[in-house]
């Protein structure tokens, strides 16, 4: 048993996480503005409400903690190119002030939820991409990602706190839908449901990962021993977004109208995360299919 704070573990990631961690025994927290009702089943945890710049409940946060699990971002890649001194301030500001509270607190492991889809920045036409490709990310989003990235190795040489990298894909899940839906899929659904149009912007492929597998790797990667720090939490399948259209059409058998939008100049186009590194060091089994998921997803909101 490890005694965990989740940052952010009132969100929809962090929620799954929170239930999956306080159903392997461990000693839970959270630390959460709560701005919505509580999203983990779970009931054996200690709360925190407070925000990132409360530096005192920060400290108590993560007091006596061996792992913390920093799943809390306030902007989107869309908001982030938008406000990009938001996304600083918000975010990699608050991140780094947080990874120090925790190395102060003796914290042994710092995880990060960094971002797939951007810190690469742009790749190629074909073929998925690996923890060992270079980054590059034009976005302010994927930007801020990697920077934090970066100073969670300053925090390891400096102060010995070791920390997990998870580049996440697209993760879509039921709780998406709530409190207002989030994500290409569960706004697609909920579009198809009323009847409404889809704004739609552009054709990018990314690839989409059930929250259910999503959770699996997090925590191998998070709480096995591993020599690596760095893992691709992703399905390795790519689907364009009007291939993920027509599946929520066929799950739903309901029409989509679709109207196009423009990208932004910073969008990435294509991203398709390669996640053979943490299926075979932890032999977890390869993710859903998206159609399964979809489907599976569909049941549980109707």
């Amino acid at each position: 048993m490890s005694r965990i704070l989740v940052v952010g573990g009132n969100g929809f990631l962090g929620a799954a996480l929170v239930d999956a961690l306080i159903d392997g025994g461990h000693d839970v927290r959270v630390l959460d503005r709560f701005s919505s009702p509580r999203r983990f089943r779970a009931s054996a945890v200690r709360e925190h409400r407070a925000d990132l710049d409360d530096h005192a409940a920060v400290a108590r946060a993560v007091a006596g903690v061996d792992v913390v699990f920093h799943f809390l971002s306030t902007t989107t890649p869309a908001s982030a190119a938008r406000e990009p001194l938001r996304d600083v301030t918000e975010n990699l500001t608050l991140s780094v002030q947080l990874a120090g509270a925790a190395a102060a607190a003796g914290v042994e492991r710092f995880v990060y939820a960094s971002s797939g889809g951007t810190v690469y920045g742009p790749v190629p036409a074909e073929g998925r991409v690996d923890e060992d490709v270079p980054l590059r990310p034009i976005s302010p989003y994927g930007i801020g990602k990697a920077a934090m990235e970066s100073y969670l190795e300053y925090f390891r040489l400096e102060h010995g706190m070791d920390h997990r990298i998870l580049r996440i894909g697209n993760p879509y899940g039921p709780a998406q839908m709530l409190p207002r839906p989030r994500g290409l899929i569960a706004v697609a659904m909920d579009r198809a449901r009323r009847g409404e149009p889809f704004q739609r912007i552009g054709n990018a492929v990314r690839d989409y990962l059930h929250v259910d597998d999503l959770v699996q790797q997090v925590l191998a990667a998070s709480l096995l021993p591993s020599a690596h720090r760095t893992f691709n939490v992703a399905s390795g399948t790519g689907h364009s977004v009007s291939e993920v259209l027509a599946v929520v059409r066929s799950v739903t058998g309901l029409p989509l109208i679709e109207e196009v939008q423009d990208n932004e100049a910073t969008f990435v186009e294509r991203s398709v995360l390669d996640p053979g590194r943490i299926l075979t060091e932890f032999g977890l089994s390869e993710p859903r299919p998206l159609a399964e998921g979809v489907r599976q997803m569909w049941e549980a909101i109707r």
